[in-house]
């Protein structure tokens, strides 16, 4: 699968992935940065993994994360 790249500022971005590890399907995801100019991303230490059977519930804590951020007027 395609990873999802979500930039967090010019040097860090959070990667999101589905990953097979040790025969286990895992839900990733992981702080990448740019050790140097013009270098490629690189893993970074800040970051998990959970059982892919957790993404709905991530997803709906998620969801229900987005509507509170809204109602507090943190979000357009």
């Amino acid at each position: 699968m395609t990873p999802i790249i979500v930039e967090k500022n010019r040097r860090e971005s959070l990667r999101l992935s589905v990953d097979e590890y040790k025969g286990r399907t895992l839900l990733s995801c992981r702080l990448w940065y740019l050790p140097g100019e013009g270098e490629e991303l690189k893993p970074g230490r800040d970051g998990w993994a959970v059982a892919v059977e957790k993404l709905p519930s991530i997803m709906a804590g998620l969801q229900r994360l987005e509507v509170e951020a809204r109602a507090a007027g943190l979000l357009e």
